[in-house]
């Protein structure tokens, strides 16, 4: 079996200090200056440093362990913009067209919640006390409530074609997620939210900016090259043309073949 690998516990404290401060800038110099030697022995030093079997195993065993860490925490950031560029922000928030109160109403009436219409009701049974400790004529009584167009009212239903209060358009409602919902794309759309005084406020991060990093990445934008024809130049490119076109005409008589 292989003998195990020197790590920084089996080097001097010198040694340590060296290994993590050339790990910094590559410079081996700089490294043995900051890890204590002096500045007169610091260039001999750190070659001999970087020659010492324990010092570079472990110089590189570093190296190669925080190149592996960098390339995992790239490929997480890659992730992470791939899932916010695919994400639809519609899942967090959006617009929706709710049911209006006549949509779904018997005859295409006003309807009522089951909570609203049993309020109406324990209203009206006040009403009724009221009136009979007044000791007043049943003709007094107060009118029962009427239910219009039915009880049952869900703003969450989809609103009638054939409605005559909303024309079949609904009520328009703007519609925040509940955030502990959103998939993990979606979640990652989301870079604050906070309480104002009208409202919640959502931020989400810019889809296009992250377009363009994904752009960047994989090679696609290409800056754009313009040339400005000016008449200068379109004069030297016609005369350029003259110029070829004189030398075929030469070549071709030398060579003794017609222009026709």
């Amino acid at each position: 079996m292989a003998p195990p690998l020197p790590d920084l516990a089996a080097l001097s404290i010198k040694q340590r200090l060296f290994v993590l401060e050339y790990l910094k800038d590559l410079n081996a110099t700089q490294a043995a200056i900051r890890a204590g030697y002096s500045l007169k022995t610091a260039y001999s030093q750190g070659q001999r440093l970087l020659k010492n079997v324990e010092v570079s195993t472990v110089i590189a065993r570093l190296a190669r362990e925080r190149e592996e860490r960098i390339i995992g925490e790239a490929d997480d950031v890659l992730r992470r913009l791939w899932q916010q560029f695919q994400a639809d922000p519609r899942e967090v928030v959006t617009v929706r067209r709710d049911a209006c109160r006549f949509c779904h109403g018997e005859r295409h009436k006003y309807q009522f919640t089951q909570p609203e219409w049993d309020l109406a009701l324990e209203a009206h049974e006040g009403e009724l006390e009221s009136a009979r400790r007044e000791g007043l004529d049943r003709a007094r009584w107060p009118v029962p409530p009427n239910p219009r167009g039915g009880v049952g009212f869900d703003p969450r239903k989809r609103p009638a074609g054939d409605c005559p209060g909303c024309h079949g358009r609904g009520v328009a409602v703007l519609w925040l997620a509940d955030l502990d919902d959103l998939s993990p794309g979606a979640s990652r759309l989301v870079a604050g939210v906070k309480q104002t005084r009208d409202g919640i406020e959502v931020k989400l991060v810019d889809q296009m900016k992250v377009t363009e990093l994904l752009a960047r990445h994989h090679g696609l934008t290409r800056e754009a090259v313009v040339l400005d024809v000016t008449e200068g130049f379109a004069e030297a490119l016609e005369a350029g043309r003259q110029r070829a076109l004189e030398h075929v005409r030469r070549t071709r008589s030398e060579a003794g073949i017609s222009s026709h």
